[in-house]
């Protein structure tokens, strides 16, 4: 009895979020909609490829190269639309990407790329500082040809402490397949003051095979990023935590390069390229859930029931 309650609760949630407020959303039909640089110190590309045919190409790169005395060389990239609205991490939003990949890391070791909200840094913005809310990812090809991608979330801020959590590494194609023509949505779900603590945020990433219609990756549940008591030095402090959520200010939805584990200065370096459809933005948590197509919103509400029946609005 108790299972079909829960069913019937969880199409219940969908239900009643229909009205969740899109705020944008770019189609990219012939230019890119408003996506500008937003940090561009990488001379090895432009983030900000070509719109044609209602795609835009995105460029990312994991583009680590050490230097003497310094950790990780200021040589990334962002680019997105800006918000057009202001928002920090008490508040509650999230983003609904539409796209394909037309090229990914064909090494054995994993390239790191995020997309999500970020902020709009006055200098390098380092690894993940200055508002950044999202989906951090990890591809790899194995040497028997399949395409691998670890799909995590990743918050950072201003203040000055960041943290991610991954879920289980997933199968794009193999046996050499090609994994380019598949049409997939990623939606970032972001709960600012979880549970009515000031100090709190949840962080949802879900990765959607809109080919088939199915969700393929999740976050949900994840304990690091559904409670940040743990993360020093906020400790238990609530004003320390409720500061690090008040500095959290990003400004525009997009991508950025990632500092992890790119290759030494003049090395080739593998792209994770996007062809996207679509991007929008939704000024509620679920709101871009329930704006994935059937049959795969279906499948969003039983994974995503227990993260909505813990908020308290």
């Amino acid at each position: 009895m108790s299972r079909y309650l829960l069913m019937g609760a969880a199409l219940a949630v969908c239900a009643s979020t229909g009205l969740a407020a899109e705020v944008w959303k770019a189609n990219f039909d012939s230019d890119a909609d408003g996506v500008v640089d937003i940090y561009d110190n990488n001379p090895n590309k432009a983030m900000i490829g070509p719109a044609s045919g209602g795609k835009l190409e995105i460029v990312s790169h994991d583009t680590y190269f050490p230097h003497a005395g310094e950790s990780f060389a200021p040589t990334t990239d962002r680019a997105g639309r800006p918000l057009g609205v202001a928002v920090n991490g008490h508040n509650e939003f999230s983003a609904l990407y539409t796209f394909n990949w037309s090229s990914l890391n064909e090494t054995t070791t994993e390239r790191w790329h995020f997309a999500g909200f970020l902020g709009s840094p006055a200098t390098n913005p380092g690894t993940s500082r200055g508002g950044w809310i999202g989906a951090l990812l990890r591809s790899s090809k194995t040497a028997g040809g399949d395409y691998r991608l670890r799909v995590g979330a990743q918050w950072g801020t201003a203040y000055g402490q960041d943290r991610n959590a991954f879920a289980p590494q997933i199968t794009l194609a193999s046996g050499g397949a090609n994994p380019y023509n598949t049409t997939y949505q990623l939606a970032i779900s972001y709960q600012g003051d979880y549970l009515g603590d000031t100090g709190r945020m949840y962080l949802q990433v879900d990765l959607y095979n809109a080919s088939e219609g199915k969700l393929i990756a999740s976050t949900a549940g994840l304990a690091n990023l559904d409670n940040i008591d743990g993360l020093l030095p906020w400790g238990t402090d609530p004003a320390a935590k409720e500061a690090a959520l008040t500095a959290c200010l990003p400004t525009h939805l997009g991508w950025s390069d990632y500092n992890a584990h790119g290759v030494a200065s003049g090395g080739s370096i593998p792209a994770a390229v996007w062809q996207v459809h679509s991007l929008a933005f939704y000024d509620t948590f679920d709101g871009a859930l329930n704006a994935v197509p059937e049959p795969a919103s279906l499948l969003l509400c039983a994974a995503g029931a227990a993260a909505l029946f813990r908020r308290r609005r």
